[in-house]
Parts: C-alpha cells; sequence; structure tokens
C-alpha cells in the first residue's frame, strides 16, 4: 500500500473515532518525509526519483525555541516553490522511501510528509522518547528509518508501515550517537559514537549488534562507498579517517591521517573519492576510494576558515566548500586539488557563518545554507551568486526560519 493511501486511511480512521467519541480535534494529515526536503512541486510521482526531473534543494532552518521550517528551492528557475514548518531545531533530513524525514533535535521528534507535497501540505510528527534529541536519520532498506538519538544513547527505529517508533537498541558502545550509515544494500547499520570512539554494527534483519569497532576520538560523522564496500568514518577529536571493510568489519589500513577536527564527509561518486571537511585545520583532505578498503592516505588542502561542508559536482569538475568561520565558499579544481582563485580572492562571498552546501544534480547551481540567516544560491557556469532570491514562497504564508542549517538536494 503507497504511503499517501495509507495516511488516507488512518485520517479517516481517526476522523470515525472522533465522531464516535463527540470530541473535536485537530487531525494531522502526514507524508513520509525526510529531514531537509520541506516541500516539492506537488507532481504525482509514481516511485524513483521523488521530484521526477525538477532540480530541488531543500533548506533546513532553525527558529530558536519555536518550529523551525523547511524551504524548498527550484535551482533550475532559482525561485522558492514553499516552504513547511517542522518541530523544533530541525538539524537532519533525508530521502527514504517515498518521502522526506527530518529530525527535530530540541523537538523529540521527527517530521515526515510524502515528497510530492506542494504549498500548504500537512504534516506529520513522529513522537520520540522523551530526550531523545534526534540529530540523524537514515535509511537503505525503506522499510524503516534509523534514528541516532543522542540524548537516549540509542538507535530509534521508525516503521514506515505505522510512523512511529518499534524499536530502540541500546548497547554500552551506543554513546552519543552522531551519524549513522546503513549499506546500500540495507545488511547492515554502522552508527558513529562521539562518546565511546567506536562505530557500532547492527545487523538490519535482526537488529541485533553484531559488533563495536574501536576507531578515534569523537567519531563524528560516517558514510558508505556505493559499491558497498567500505565504511569511512571521520574522527574528529584525533583528526583521522578510519576505513571500515564491511564484508568482516575490519580496518586493514589503519587511521588516514587528515587535518584538524574532521566534522563531514562526502562521498564523491564520480571520481571515487571521499571529501573530508576539517573544521579545525581549515583545510579539505581527499582519499581515493579503495574497493579493498585499503586507503591510507589523503591529499590535504588549505581553504577557508572553519570548513563544514563539501559538495562535489556531478560532472567532477569541482568540489565547493561552506567555510563558516570566513563566510565564503572555495572552490577545489579536482583536476589538479588546488583552490580556485578569483582574481584577487580565492573564494566565493557569500552570506554569514555558511554551515551547509549541496550541489544540483545537473551541476548548474550549489545551494548554500548561511546560518546567519539567508541562502546563497552560485551559478557554477561561472561561479557567481544568483543575486535576489525571493525567500518568499509564490503561494503560502509561512515565514522561513532566521537560521538556515541544513542542505539536502535532489538524489
Amino acid at each position: 500500500m503507497g504511503l499517501q493511501m495509507r495516511l488516507l486511511i488512518r485520517r479517516s480512521a481517526a476522523v470515525l473515532n472522533k465522531a464516535a467519541a463527540g470530541v473535536v480535534c485537530l487531525v494531522l494529515l502526514a507524508g513520509c518525509g525526510d529531514t531537509f526536503r520541506p516541500v516539492a512541486n506537488p507532481i504525482p510521482q509514481p516511485g524513483g526519483n521523488p521530484v521526477g526531473t525538477i532540480e530541488n534543494s531543500i533548506v533546513l532552518a532553525t527558529n530558536g525555541t519555536s518550529a523551525g521550517t523547511t524551504t524548498n528551492i527550484n535551482v533550475s528557475g532559482d525561485t522558492v516553490v514553499a516552504v513547511l514548518p517542522v518541530g523544533v531545531y530541525p538539524v537532519h533530513a533525508a530521502f527514504i522511501g517515498s518521502g522526506l524525514f527530518v529530525a527535530n533535535r530540541d523537538g523529540d521528534s521527527l517530521s515526515a510528509y510524502p515528497a510530492s507535497a506542494g504549498p500548504g501540505a500537512s504534516v506529520t510528527t513522529i513522537t520520540l522518547p522523551a530526550g531523545a534529541k534526534p540529530l540523524f536519520v537514515a535509511s537503505t532498506d525503506n522499510t524503516n528509518v534509523y534514528v541516532a538519538q543522542s540524548g537516549t544513547n540509542s538507535v530509534g527505529i521508525v516503521s514506515l508501515a505505522t510512523l512511529a517508533e518499534v524499536n530502540s537498541i541500546t548497547d554500552a558502545s551506543i554513546s552519543t550517537p552522531a551519524a549513522i550509515a546503513q549499506l546500500p544494500n540495507g545488511s547492515k547499520i554502522y552508527v558513529a559514537n562521539k562518546g565511546s570512539g567506536k562505530v557500532t554494527v547492527i545487523d538490519s534483519a535482526t537488529f541485533i549488534i553484531k559488533g563495536a569497532i574501536t576507531v578515534g576520538t569523537t567519531p563524528s560523522a560516517i558514510v558508505a562507498s556505493p559499491d558497498g564496500n567500505c565504511v569511512y568514518v571521520a574522527n574528529q577529536g584525533s583528526g583521522t579517517v578510519t576505513v571500515i571493510k564491511a564484508s568482516d568489519d575490519t580496518n586493514p589500513a589503519g587511521a588516514i591521517t587528515v587535518g584538524a577536527g574532521p566534522s563531514f564527509l562526502r562521498f564523491d561518486s564520480k571520481l571515487q573519492r571521499v571529501y573530508v571537511a576539517n573544521t579545525g585545520g581549515n583545510s579539505v583532505s581527499i582519499i581515493n576510494h579503495a574497493a579493498d578498503c585499503s586507503a591510507s592516505t589523503a591529499t590535504t588542502v588549505m581553504v577557508g576558515t572553519a570548513p563544514t561542508s563539501v559538495a562535489a559536482l556531478s560532472d567532477g569538475t569541482r568540489a565547493y566548500v561552506a567555510n563558516s568561520g570566513s563566510s565564503n565558499v572555495s572552490v577545489i579544481l579536482t583536476s589538479s586539488n588546488t583552490v580556485k582563485t578569483f582574481g584577487l580572492s580565492n573564494a566565493i562571498a557569500v552570506g554569514a557563518n555558511p554551515v551547509s552546501i549541496g550541489a544540483s544534480a545537473d551541476a548548474t547551481r550549489v545551494v548554500v545554507a548561511n546560518n546567519s540567516g539567508s541562502i546563497s544560491v552560485i551559478q557554477t557556469s561561472n561561479d557567481t551568486v544568483i543575486p535576489g532570491l525571493n525567500l518568499t514562497p509564490t503561494t503560502g504564508a509561512i515565514p522561513v526560519a532566521p537560521n538556515p542549517r541544513f542542505v539536502l538536494m535532489n538524489p
């Protein structure tokens, strides 16, 4: 049964129950959704890419103790399609199944809705345990949503069938979980735990813990290679990246030295490399992926101050780096691993405190979330910021939350 039909049935049942009880209450129509995908053009999608051929970017923004928002930007036309409200302090989002899911850290909840939702669409709130403080959502099996619950030191399992948390996994190794990677075939889940310095391995079929792998200090980011062979872990406290061989959960090459404070990883499928944003070292490290997980060295490139996110163009020509401390974006030329210069400057000026960045699937646009209160869109044909982006949707009256902090692009 499809997600939207399931939600409609749930809504109808709720209405009947209310009528029988004679109680008037508010019912939310929900959809399956991922964190940073606020609202897409209302185009029915039978499956596959939830937004068709439209190039969309979802920007998640916080608003103190009030509800945050997701802003849907059609980057093909450089316009805002819609803005939807989510929970308190949204921090991460992902496309899962036919919908979008948002992790609301201070709301102890997920926000969910169909990927085809348009302006004014209703949003389902999935309540998590009190104090859960979700930081990350992920899934490749499209059966469950896996949630890093940092406040309760657990991994929550939310069923796509019921849109409710049905299980919670705990273990001594699960301590302040920060990020999750599931293998492309869905067989195993890897959890990076900042508190224990370990990666917990969970069997996706049984939810049994298969082991805990000791990595570096304060592992804060994790990503699986598309071939499913390797899992890369950024150890923020030790300035290293650990490469886990998924077939036997070993680390054949030892730790790879990168810059100080690695906090973000991006796998470039075109060039088969991993970009590491070293926030403390003002640099980006580049690791060439080896199918046998034997990569042992990295090339490190100096960029702006306090880089926090990297986006790679799908054509393989450039990588864009959000420098939160210097309020600009560095452009790495991938053919030489050098930073592009712009006259007397070596970066593109954007809004203050850019913290997240994403590139469109057609490589024509790069979207930047500036945590100081703006969104910048870079046109990659000339690497200039498109002026005057209207942050008010053409329909709907929900204002954009003031602090953009995460960018999610079309898959």
